[in-house]
Formats: C-alpha cells, sequence, structure tokens
C-alpha cells in the first residue's frame, strides 16, 4: 500500500503544471537581482555635478553619503526569456534617497527634485519608487556599461549563455535633510507579468578579476533578490494550445474548444489583416493579443504529427503557428515532456538540447528553438507566422508503442508557458486491425490500401499550370484582364472544390517564407508528397550551424591555405532558384575566417529553363530519370519554339499538349494523364504584359479540351499550379503599389512570385460528398500528391502529407 501511495503521488507531481514559484522542469529556474555596493563615501559633500566630482567646498554643502552601486538582473531560467518591451526594475527606497547619475540604463521619471534646487546638477531620479529600464541599443557610448544597452531583453541560459544578463551603475546619495547611510530598498518588481520578487538578502561579496586575472577586488557589500514565475499570475487564460494527429488516424485531434478563451466580435477572421494603423502601438508597452478566430482562440497554436513509421525509428513532425495578428515572437522556444526524447537521432531547422531536469537518469524532457538568423523569429498570424521541424527518434524496443496515445507528448510549454493539451480520451487511435508497432509496419510497403469510401477505376487528368498564382486583380494580373471563362468556371461560386494552397518557401522545401517557388521544387512536392529540403536550405543549415565546415573535404583543402589558393567554382545569381548569393558571401566569410588567406571565384550564370518536359517526369518522379514500368507509362514531349522570345508567340505549344492529353484520355489506356502548360511562366519572364494576357487565355483553353475530353470519360480532373508568375509583373513598393523608376517609367516583374496558387478537383467522376477540408491550415503543394491517391481510390501513403479532401455523408 505504502508502495502505491508514493507511485502515485510521483506521478501527480511530475505532470503537475508549472502554475507556481517552483518548476520541475526547470528547478533552478529563476531570475536574481545583485546589488553590488562597490564604494561608499560619508561626509560633507557639496552636490555633484555631472562628473560627480566629490570634494568638499564652503558653498552648497549637502549632508550625503554618496554610493556607486552595480546591479545586475541575470536570467537563471533554462528555457524563460524575457521580451520586448522587456524588464522594468522597480523598487521602494527604505530612506529618502535620490539617483543621482546612471549608466546603461535610466529611470522613466525623473520626480519632485525641488529639494536639489539650489545644487547645480539636480539628480537624475528623486522618485520614493523609481521604475528602471535598460537603454536601447545604439546609446552614446560614454552611457554603456558592460551587458547593457538590450532594451530590457534577456535570453534564456540555454538559448544564449553571453546575453542573459542585464547590468548597470548607479551613483545614489540621500535627502540632504536625511544624512542616513545606506539601506538596502525592499519591495521589488521586474515589471514582467508573471514574477515575484523576495526582498534583497545579504550573501557573501562579488568578487572581480583585474591585471588579466592576476588581482581579485570585491564590492564592500552584496545583496541578492529572487524572481520567480507563476503562470497563473501572468495570465488568467492559457496562451497556447495543442493539437495532434497520425499517419495511422483520419482526423486531427483539435485544439480544445475555449482552450484559451471563447470567440468573441474582437477577434481576426482568418486572412484577415488589421490595418496597419490598428496594429500600432507603444513598442515599450506589452499589447493585449488580437488573435484569429478560432474555436481555442489561443494566440500560439501547436501541432504534433507522429509522421512515419520505420523499423528502428520513427518520425514526428512539430509546427508552431502565430494566431496573433499584433506581435512577434522573437527566441521563441519549446519544451516537450515525452520518454521517447532519450532517443533522439536527428532535428531538423531547429536546435535542441535535451533536459535533465529532476534526476540525470531521466532524459524524457527537450527543448527546441530556431537557428540564429534563420527561424528563431515566430512572425506575427499570416503567411509566414510559423515554423517547422522533424524529429527523428530512434524506437527503445522495450517500451516504444503506438498504443493508448504513447506516441503523443505528456507536456508541451510555449516560451515557458504550459500548453492546453487535448483530453487523452480524444487521442489518435491505431486502427482496429493494428495493435503493435510491427504490424503498422505494413504501412511503408508498395501496395496501398483501398480507400474506404472513394472507388477505383477513374481516368483523372493532373493539369499543372505553370507560373499561375491567385493575386489581387488590377491591369497588371494577367490571369485577371485575360479572358479565362473555363478557369472562372472552376472557381466563382464552388468553395468546397476549389481553394488556394502555398507554393513557396518551407512548403516546398526551401529555407525561408522570402524563397519563392519554383518548376523544379514545385513538381518535386507535387510528385513526392513530402516536403524535402532542398539544396538550398540544406546549404542553408550547414552554413548557420558551421557543419559546412566541418566536412572531411573542408579539413582536407584547409590544410593548403597557408600557401595555396581556395577556389569556389559554381552557379551564381540573386534569383534564388539554382544558387544565391548570400551563400557564396557565407562561403567565404566562413573559409576566412577559417584560415583562407587567397580566395578566387569562378562564376557560372545560370540561364532559363524553357522546357517543362523535365518537370513532370524527373522533377515530379523524385528526380529519378527514365521510366518506373515502360509498360505502364508513357512520356510525350511536345518541343518549344526554337530561336525566338517566347513573348514572339505566347501561345507556345499549348493547344498541341492538350490534343496529345485530349487523345491519351480518350484511348482509355490511362488510369491517370498528367501535363504541364508552360505558358504563364514562359512568357511571363519576359516582362511582355500583352503577351503574357494571350499566354493565359491560350492556357484557358487548352485546359478547357482537356477538362471536355474528362467529360466524355465521366473521369475527374485536378486542376493546380507549381508557382506564382503571371498574376504580378511589376514590382511593388511597400504599400503594394506598382514601383516606378528614376525616369518614371514602370519597374516590370520577372521573376517568380510568393503568392499562393489555385487547386480545383471535379468532373463527373468526383464522388457525391467529396470537398477540400477547413481544417488543415497552411496546405502546400506536398498535399496534393495524397489528394489524387485519394481520388484514385487509394489510401496515401503513411510519411504523406495530408489529403486535402474529405469525404462527407
Amino acid at each position: 500500500m505504502l508502495k502505491l501511495l508514493f507511485a502515485i503521488t510521483t506521478i501527480l507531481f511530475t505532470i503537475s503544471p508549472s502554475t507556481h514559484g517552483f518548476d520541475p522542469l526547470d528547478p533552478c529556474g529563476e531570475m536574481i537581482i545583485k546589488w553590488d555596493l562597490l564604494h561608499s563615501s560619508p561626509g560633507h559633500h557639496t552636490c555633484p555635478n555631472l562628473q560627480l566630482e566629490i570634494e568638499e567646498v564652503n558653498s552648497n554643502v549637502c549632508f550625503s553619503i554618496l554610493s556607486q552601486v552595480l546591479v545586475k538582473i541575470e536570467n537563471k531560467q533554462e528555457y524563460r526569456h524575457v521580451e520586448k518591451p522587456g524588464w522594468k526594475l522597480s523598487w521602494h527606497w527604505v530612506n529618502k534617497t535620490v539617483i543621482w547619475d546612471m549608466r546603461g540604463a535610466e529611470t522613466t521619471e525623473q520626480g519632485n527634485c525641488s529639494a536639489f534646487a539650489s545644487s547645480e546638477t539636480l539628480p537624475h531620479c528623486c522618485l520614493r519608487r523609481p521604475t528602471i529600464v535598460d537603454l536601447l541599443p545604439g546609446a552614446p557610448f560614454n552611457m554603456q556599461v558592460s551587458n547593457c544597452c538590450r532594451g530590457g531583453v534577456l535570453t534564456s541560459m540555454s538559448q544564449d549563455r553571453i546575453n542573459h544578463v542585464s547590468a548597470f551603475h548607479m551613483t545614489i546619495g540621500n535627502f540632504p535633510d536625511d544624512p542616513g547611510e545606506f539601506t538596502m530598498p525592499c519591495d521589488f518588481d521586474i515589471g514582467v507579468p508573471g514574477y515575484t520578487c523576495s526582498n534583497a538578502t545579504s550573501v557573501d561579496p562579488s568578487k572581480y578579476s583585474t591585471d588579466k586575472g592576476r588581482r581579485k577586488t570585491q564590492a564592500l557589500a552584496t545583496w541578492e533578490a529572487e524572481c520567480v514565475y507563476s503562470q497563473t499570475k501572468s495570465s488568467q487564460s492559457p496562451k497556447c494550445c495543442v493539437s495532434l494527429s497520425a499517419f495511422y488516424y483520419q482526423n486531427i485531434v483539435p485544439c480544445p474548444t475555449c482552450s484559451c478563451g471563447c470567440s468573441s466580435s474582437n477577434c481576426v477572421k482568418p486572412g484577415v489583416v488589421p490595418s496597419l494603423l490598428e496594429q500600432k502601438h507603444d513598442p515599450h508597452v506589452e499589447v493585449s493579443p488580437v488573435v484569429q478566430c478560432t474555436n481555442h482562440m489561443c494566440p500560439i497554436h501547436i501541432h504534433w504529427h507522429v509522421k512515419v513509421n520505420y523499423k528502428k525509428y520513427w518520425r514526428v513532425k512539430i509546427t508552431a503557428t502565430n494566431l496573433n495578428t499584433m506581435r512577434n515572437y522573437s527566441d521563441w522556444n519549446l519544451v516537450v515532456l515525452h520518454p521517447n526524447l532519450n532517443n533522439v537521432t536527428q532535428v531538423f531547422s531547429f536546435n535542441y538540447k535535451p533536459m535533465t531536469p529532476l534526476h540525470k537518469s531521466i532524459n524524457d524532457t527537450g527543448m527546441f528553438w530556431g537557428l540564429k538568423f534563420y527561424n528563431d523569429v515566430l512572425l506575427q498570424a499570416g503567411e509566414l507566422g510559423n515554423v517547422q521541424t522533424e524529429i527523428l527518434l530512434g524506437k527503445d524496443i522495450g517500451n516504444f508503442t503506438f498504443k493508448n496515445g504513447w506516441a503523443f507528448p505528456r507536456r508541451i510549454l510555449f516560451n515557458g508557458d504550459e500548453c492546453v493539451m487535448p483530453s487523452p480520451d480524444d487521442y489518435p487511435r491505431l486502427p482496429n486491425s493494428a495493435s503493435s508497432s510491427s504490424a503498422m509496419a505494413t504501412n511503408s510497403a508498395w501496395k496501398l490500401d483501398d480507400h474506404p469510401k472513394l472507388p477505383k477505376g477513374k481516368t483523372i487528368a493532373l493539369i499543372v499550370l505553370d507560373g499561375w498564382g491567385e493575386s489581387a486583380p488590377d491591369e497588371y494580373n494577367c490571369i485577371h484582364t485575360a479572358p479565362t471563362p473555363t478557369m472562372d468556371s472552376l472557381k466563382n461560386g464552388r468553395p468546397d472544390t476549389w481553394t488556394l494552397i502555398k507554393a513557396h518557401g518551407t512548403a516546398v522545401g526551401l529555407p525561408s517564407e522570402d524563397d519563392m517557388g519554383n518548376s523544379e521544387v514545385g513538381h518535386n512536392a507535387l510528385g513526392a508528397g513530402r516536403i524535402f529540403a532542398q539544396g538550398a536550405k540544406l546549404c542553408d543549415i550547414a552554413l548557420a550551424s558551421g557543419k559546412i565546415f566541418d566536412g572531411e573535404g573542408f579539413k582536407y583543402v584547409s590544410e593548403s591555405f597557408e600557401k595555396n589558393t581556395l577556389h569556389f567554382v559554381g552557379l551564381l545569381s540573386d534569383g534564388g532558384v539554382h544558387s544565391r548569393l548570400d551563400q557564396l558571401q557565407l562561403l567565404i566569410k566562413g573559409s576566412a575566417e577559417r584560415g583562407a588567406k587567397r580566395i578566387r571565384v569562378h562564376i557560372l550564370t545560370d540561364g532559363r529553363d524553357t522546357v517543362k518536359f523535365g518537370h513532370v517526369t524527373f522533377f515530379w518522379n523524385g528526380n529519378r530519370s527514365g521510366y518506373f514500368n515502360e509498360k505502364l507509362e508513357q512520356y510525350v514531349e511536345i518541343p518549344s519554339d526554337s530561336g525566338i522570345s517566347f513573348n514572339v508567340k505566347p501561345k507556345m505549344k499549348a493547344l498541341e499538349i492538350a490534343e496529345k492529353a485530349r487523345d491519351a484520355i480518350l484511348s482509355g489506356k490511362f488510369d491517370q494523364v498528367r501535363v504541364n502548360l508552360p505558358n504563364s511562366d514562359m512568357v511571363g519572364h519576359t516582362g511582355d504584359i500583352d503577351a503574357t494576357v494571350v499566354a493565359c487565355e491560350a492556357a484557358d483553353v487548352a485546359v478547357k479540351m482537356i477538362l471536355d475530353a474528362i467529360e466524355q470519360v465521366k473521369g475527374i480532373y485536378v486542376v493546380t499550379a507549381d508557382h506564382g508568375n503571371a498574376e504580378d509583373m511589376v514590382k511593388r513598393d511597400k504599400a503594394g503599389k506598382p514601383a516606378l523608376d528614376k525616369e518614371g517609367k514602370l519597374q516590370i516583374l520577372t521573376s517568380h512570385t510568393l503568392k499562393p496558387v489555385p487547386i480545383a478537383i471535379g468532373g463527373p467522376g468526383l464522388s457525391e460528398g467529396v470537398r477540400f477540408r477547413k481544417d488543415l491550415e497552411i496546405p502546400g503543394l506536398a498535399n496534393v500528391a495524397a489528394t489524387v491517391m485519394n481520388l484514385h481510390g487509394f489510401v496515401a501513403p503513411a510519411d504523406y502529407e495530408p489529403t486535402l479532401i474529405e469525404v462527407v455523408e
């Protein structure tokens, strides 16, 4: 009985949320306010001037004790940090004390200093309870001290062991009518929600190294006040919630309803961004969240997806989405509690640190945070407001199972605040036929399971409109300007069978949301059904972490740096499709820092592709040349016009491509006919707006011909695009208006865009009740493959991105 009671008590202790001062995940975590009394001068002194000279004179005599004080605020927490607007330190003076001068910080108010009206210089602050803030970056050099001037921002110890301390100097004294000795103030407050501070207690004096460590000096006295965090004190409502999904479970388990509050008229509808005027606020004041309208109303949404099961490993995808329209989260972090974190094999795109808070033998907690200058800022709600990682974990044969929700986290914290988890009763369940991890391994087989609701045997036409994005209608949107009745008919009045998907940035494996999509990565994602880090992203990660310089190849060439020249040979452009200028700059910088004295760069300038045959074959098939099975496949290439610019004949070969596709559909030989119509992309690259309008019209006519054939065979069509281009043909200023050059001429845009692309499904063969899902937050091109497999009557492989469709009764 005693053993049972002990076990129950331990379980309750380890899973209790950190809503009080003690945090079991960070038992030593606290803020320390340290006061070092460096110098104290009793006696008769003149009222100090700006240089704070202390000397006896015959006039303006003040009875005061001047003390030099160094104050430090040290964040000793593993994962909680202080973001903007930063700390605001305050206390209550026991005696009538004034601050004569400050370096590294300043008080927010001077207060009433009339008692010193006859002195040459007024004190910096005469308030009985001063409020002190850190100086901002870029403060005058003579006002700075070590560890100051970061705007009050303190990093966590795990993320940055340099910037987790703030410091400032003060010279303090007494009012003329209170010449008492220095007395430590009381009632400390760091001005950050959730923290409670103790009164200061005397500790051993701090020691300082001088003369390169040969001599040590020490403070006259040192006091410390401890500040601890309470989530309940910080906010009555939670700030984040967690949803769950798994490859073996069809539905997504959403965040619990009203996790952080219930929907109200103050929320922002998805897709709507508050005006800049509404977003304007005092940067020195914390603003209440204005979140997107959801069933949970949380500013932060964390999604945990059990993505794939291997023989010895399993893979999880974590997505953090910012639904707060008023705030970016800098230096964000996640803390996850899961028993299999003791066997993390690889973490992609995030930093990771295992934590052993309770006992060194327990390693079930880990901390994740963004890579510096890559994804360390979680941007405000919108298309770019999310960060993602995938984790590869080794299976602990003794404990691993997919039963009873074991694969899901026990706790998740965002920036140190507990997230609301779904009820264990709602966790994704294993299918009845699968009771163990070994049974689930059959999902990796080549044979696909039949879809429970959708029939097989329907011919599918999969049409990719190259460079066809969705943007606001104006005269420079060639897709809007062109007569496109076919594409318009697929969109207008069909919310269940037409939607937008993401085709750039992380959705297609590129490093950041500033990276435009392109045909290669777009067709990779369309064909693979998964998001793989593209070459640019892999290079960015290797450069950001420095791992690119740790390889055997670099080590080998670095041995010759002293006497020889380092040569770089490769593609170079600012387009970001096949190469990036900033990566070369980082290579040069990193090589120079590691001893390279002479560097030569040999540039191969990349041009434009033309043809799209390789995109629906080679790139679609995972960068694999040739047929999978010549008996089941047939590749047809329609050669492009040669020797001319595409704007000369903007219709290109769209009609011929459509005719070949039509004939293949009507032949009845093929289950799927896949085509790429390149007009809007290839002509869009020429910058000829009129020609691009003609190109878009020609593509629309070609789509109509293919859809007519699908109608005849009672098949299904899927119409989408690989990236944007023709929907915006001009460069824009910050206000979104067309940009002009110095001569007042329109600046034409000839590159791809960051716009989403459409996807439409339909045809007489589409089963009743099939519609696009509404629960996918940020669907992209990689979701198309699972969708097409469903339409063919199969369940997609477990490691594919979720399907875009659902079947409702």
